[in-house]
């Protein structure tokens, strides 16, 4: 018989416990990762799936091999030094690999059995299946904890067998309060069905109430709403005492960092609240790369006193617990025996830094959309095709490919790895009105350095934003391929014309809160997922050398216009003509 949420909490409780504690407060270690995206094997440099002769060289990171053994290490080292210790999982740990792509949910639960965090938090990506697979992996995670206070599961009620808005734990004798939040942008990036969402800050306000008058005087966030909602959180709900992030994918840290991400700001990056006390929000980036670890110290009316630590890179020298590596000895043949095939080789680095810009391994998979369905055609004419757009939203493109080190070969699961959701292609056709209002939701909540999910990546576009304009202003210039003609060219945005466009079922069903494509005339299905379309195309193309040519320019303020490079290397090439130029003639003379 399944294990009852209640008993699972009691279970917790007696796990965190303690031997002896200061009776002036609590001292207390806190493990934390975040977004852990089925990252169950070991990981290169940029998350994508190590190498073998990588990985003989010690150039993997992350797995849940080495979460699990940092994880016990630290635990031991607390117990030693006569502290508890408490491990906490916040949100998304569906999506990002074959393992989930082909199999959903089931290794995730061996995996996170086999983890045991000892709370977690639900993420959007938990919903991407529905919640009947939600459902399936809750059922599975033997009782595990996992708090969300802003859900209204009320026509999803078996939800309320799994799911808490808070749980409170007793370490040695103090009463500790763990609360959830989940953000409210999950139904228009997720599939949460009938499941309702209400805002955080005041669900988070009245629960932490109720641990009040509860006697709970330590009360720990645990959020998968993102830094930017953290933050606010920190600040207008005011008993919580610190939060735990992340959905963001936030990298926070204070030295020099330790391998190529780039701190957001400091760990902990502290927000003053409503009562004029600092608040610390902590978060570990993504993709089992990192662990957070501090000390916290409370005094006896349950106020931070102090806090102290940082995050760990689990590289090389981070052993992979040998318990967790005969669960991915299980799973790894499964994946590896559909996903162990070279699909293409590529001759330059494919980085992903779509968020904010125009990215390569943007364009070759914009790219791949209109090639797949040029290449279906029956019949060619005059027309060389009836859809010459294809994008894709830089939420749907997870990593890098940097295959410069092995010869450039690429395989189907590295692939995977970079779009893992496994969406159909369609084809939609939208008036040019509509089309110009989808690029505007493209950069409406556009981030200076972080950019935006939403940010279109394209083929057969020309977009150039201004950031200094009010949203819904933005797009300064648009035009847009021809596919009604002999040699394709590039025109003005006509808004009353129609344009037929290439793109996932999942934003053509207004997935990243587009609606604008639902307005479309007609939907054709491609009849192929995403990632098969990419590789038919990296296979045909290769050797690869997709780069930036200028489709998305980006004006961020009065004196700073990007074009991701374009102009730069233009310039440079031009100059490097003319140097050639006058010394040719200078010598002639």
């Amino acid at each position: 018989m399944r294990p009852t949420v209640a008993a699972a909490c009691l279970a917790v409780v007696a796990a965190v416990a303690a031997v002896t504690a200061d009776a002036s407060g609590l001292d207390l270690v806190l493990l934390h990762t975040n977004d852990m995206h089925s990252r169950f094997d070991e990981t290169d440099l940029y998350c994508n799936e190590c190498r073998e002769d990588d990985a003989s060289l010690g150039r993997c990171y992350g797995g849940f091999a080495r979460v699990a053994q940092f994880v016990k290490d630290q635990r031991r080292l607390a117990n030693e030094s006569g502290l508890p210790s408490l491990f906490l999982v916040a949100g998304d740990t569906f999506q990002g690999t074959p393992y989930f792509s082909f199999f959903e949910w089931r290794p995730v639960v061996d995996f996170i059995n086999q983890l045991q965090p000892d709370v977690m938090t639900l993420g959007n990506h938990e919903f991407d299946h529905g919640v009947s697979t939600l459902l399936s992996y809750l059922n599975g995670i033997q009782g595990i904890p996992t708090v969300v206070s802003n859900l209204n599961m009320t026509a999803e009620p078996e939800l309320n067998n799994f799911v808490l808005p808070s749980l409170v734990l007793t370490i040695n004798n103090t009463k500790v309060g763990i609360v959830g939040c989940l953000t409210t942008d999950t139904p228009t990036i997720s599939s949460s069905g009938a499941v309702g969402f209400f805002d955080e800050v005041e669900s988070l306000k009245n629960e932490t109430k109720k641990l009040l008058n509860n006697g709970v005087n330590i009360i720990i966030c645990l959020s998968h709403s993102g830094i930017e909602k953290d933050k606010i959180i920190a600040k207008e709900v005011e008993d919580i005492d610190i939060i735990v992030g992340g959905h963001s994918h936030t990298f926070l840290y204070s030295d020099t960092p330790p391998s190529i991400e780039k701190p957001y700001g400091p760990y902990p990056l502290y927000v003053t609240n409503v009562k004029n006390k600092p608040i610390p929000i902590l978060q570990a980036y993504a993709n089992t790369k990192y662990v957070g670890k501090v000390i916290l110290k409370f005094d006896s009316n349950g106020e931070l006193v102090n806090i102290d630590g940082s995050p760990t890179l689990l590289n090389h020298e981070i052993k992979q617990d040998p318990t967790m590596l005969t669960v991915v000895d299980v799973w790894k043949p499964q994946v590896t025996s559909i996903t162990d095939v070279t699909i293409g080789r590529t001759a330059v680095e494919l980085i992903n830094w779509c968020r904010g810009e125009e990215c390569n391994i943007g364009n070759l998979i914009a790219d791949s959309f209109v090639y797949y369905n040029v290449m279906k055609k029956e019949k060619y004419n005059e027309y060389w095709t009836d859809a010459p757009i294809g994008i894709v939203q830089a939420g749907g493109i997870r990593t890098t490919i940097n295959e410069t080190d092995h010869d450039g070969f690429i395989t189907l699961g590295q692939l995977i790895n970079v779009i893992p959701f496994a969406n159909d292609l369609v084809k939609i056709t939208i008036s040019g009105s509509t089309l110009l209002e989808s690029f505007e939701h493209s950069v409406s909540d556009y981030e200076l350095n972080r950019g935006t999910s939403k940010f279109l990546q394209v083929s057969g576009i020309l977009v150039k934003y201004d950031l200094t304009l009010n949203p819904g202003n933005r797009v300064t210039s648009l035009f847009i391929r021809c596919g009604d003609c002999s040699v394709p060219k590039f025109e003005p945005l006509v808004l009353t014309a129609n344009y037929t466009i290439v793109m996932t079922n999942y934003l053509a069903n207004g997935g990243n809160n587009y609606q604008a494509f639902k307005k479309r005339m007609d939907i054709k299905s491609l009849g192929i997922e995403d990632y098969n379309a990419t590789a038919v195309y990296m296979q045909s193309i290769s050797p690869i050398t997709s780069g930036i040519d200028g489709r998305i320019n980006v004006k961020y303020n009065n004196s700073n216009e990007k074009s991701a490079g374009l102009s730069i290397n233009t310039w440079n090439y031009r100059l490097l003509v003319t140097i050639l130029i006058i010394t040719v003639l200078f010598f002639n003379v």
